[in-house]
C-alpha cells in the first residue's frame, strides 16, 4: 500500500485531563505515516504541557496556538491546522475522541482503490468515561456504501441521525473543494461543514472494519443552551438548507426537516419566545405541533 501522508487535525480548550487518551489513540496507529497537528484555543489548563510531553516521545505530534488575531473557536483552529498540514489525506478529530488502532490503516486501503472524490465513513460508538465500555451504534441504517449522496442525507433525515467527523477519512483535495470551517458558528459547525463537503462527493464507501468512539460532553447538553446559541443553531441550518436546496427542487429536505422538529422538541419549554420570533423558519412544525395538540384536546373533550 501507498505510505501517503495523513494529517490529524485536533482543536482543543482546557482537555489536559483528556486528550491524553486521544493522543494515545493515535500512537497506536498500525499506519505509521501520519503527523498530528493539534492548535489550541487558548487553554488555561496544562494542555501545553501534555502535548510537549508527547512531541518529546514522537516528534509526528506538532503543537500550535492559535494567533490572537484569528477567529476564537474550534473552526478556526481546524482551519489553522488545515492550513499547517501537508497530508494527501485528512482526518478531523476532537481533543476528547479516540479512533480504533487501524482505522487510518483500513480506511485508507479502500480509498486508495478509489476516485480522488469518495470518502470513507465506520463504525462508532459512544462513551461516558472508558472507551472499552462503549455502546456501539450497530446496524445503523448508513453503514453501507453510497454513491447517491442525495439518498444518503435522505437516510439520515428519516432516522434523524448523523454521522461524527472522526468517522470520515476525506481526501486533501475534498476539504480544499468544500471551503473552510464557517468560523461564525459555535454549534453544529460540522453539520454545516460536512453538508458542504458530501455535496463535492461522488461516492461513500463504509469500512466496516474501523471504529471510532464518540465521548459523550454534558457540555453540549440542553441545559447548555442560550438564545444565542440557538440564534446560531438556527442559522446553521438554515446555511445546510441554502446547500441542499439546488438538489431538492420542489421537494422536502426530510434533514433538514428533522433537525427543526428535534430543536423545536427540545427546546420549546424553555425558549418559546424564540420561536416566536423565528416562526417562519419553524411554521410547518410549530403549525403540526399545535394542530396535534388542539386536535387531542378536541378527541377528549368529544369523549
Amino acid at each position: 500500500m501507498k505510505q501517503l501522508l495523513i494529517s490529524i487535525i485536533i482543536p482543543t480548550y482546557n482537555r489536559a485531563h483528556l486528550i491524553g487518551e486521544t493522543l494515545d489513540s493515535i500512537l497506536a496507529q498500525t499506519y505509521t505515516n501520519w503527523e498530528c497537528i493539534v492548535v489550541d484555543d487558548g487553554s488555561t489548563d496544562d494542555t501545553a504541557g501534555v502535548l510537549i510531553s508527547y512531541i518529546e516521545r514522537d516528534s509526528r505530534f506538532k503543537f500550535f496556538r492559535r494567533a490572537d488575531d484569528r477567529t476564537k473557536g474550534a473552526s478556526s483552529c481546524r482551519n489553522i491546522g488545515f492550513e499547517l498540514s501537508q497530508g494527501e489525506y485528512i482526518q478531523y478529530l476532537d481533543s476528547d475522541d479516540i479512533i480504533s488502532a487501524n482505522k487510518l490503516e483500513v480506511q485508507l486501503e479502500v480509498l486508495l482503490g478509489e476516485s480522488e472524490t469518495t470518502c470513507a465513513i465506520c463504525k462508532w460508538g459512544v462513551f461516558d468515561k472508558y472507551a472499552a465500555e462503549s455502546i456501539v451504534k450497530e446496524n445503523m441504517p448508513y453503514y453501507k456504501n453510497w454513491v447517491s449522496i442525495k439518498d444518503f442525507f435522505n437516510v439520515l433525515g428519516e432516522y434523524g441521525l448523523y454521522v461524527p467527523i472522526h468517522s470520515y477519512l476525506i481526501s486533501r483535495n475534498l476539504v480544499a473543494n468544500a471551503g473552510k470551517w464557517n468560523e461564525d458558528l459555535c454549534i453544529n459547525d460540522d453539520g454545516e461543514f460536512f453538508t458542504r463537503l458530501l455535496l463535492k462527493i461522488t461516492k461513500i464507501v463504509y469500512v466496516e472494519k474501523a471504529i471510532v468512539f464518540y465521548r459523550k460532553n454534558n457540555e453540549n447538553g440542553l441545559s447548555s443552551y442560550t438564545n444565542q446559541k440557538l440564534k446560531k443553531l438556527k442559522y446553521s441550518w438554515e446555511l445546510i438548507e441554502n446547500h441542499l436546496e439546488p438538489f431538492y427542487i420542489g421537494e422536502k429536505i426530510e434533514y433538514v426537516l428533522s433537525a427543526k422538529k428535534r430543536i423545536f422538541e427540545q427546546t420549546k419549554e424553555g425558549f418559546p419566545f424564540f420561536f416566536v420570533l423565528n416562526f417562519f423558519f419553524f411554521r410547518g412544525i410549530i403549525t403540526q405541533y399545535y394542530s396535534k395538540r388542539i386536535w387531542q384536546k378536541i378527541k377528549i373533550n368529544y369523549k
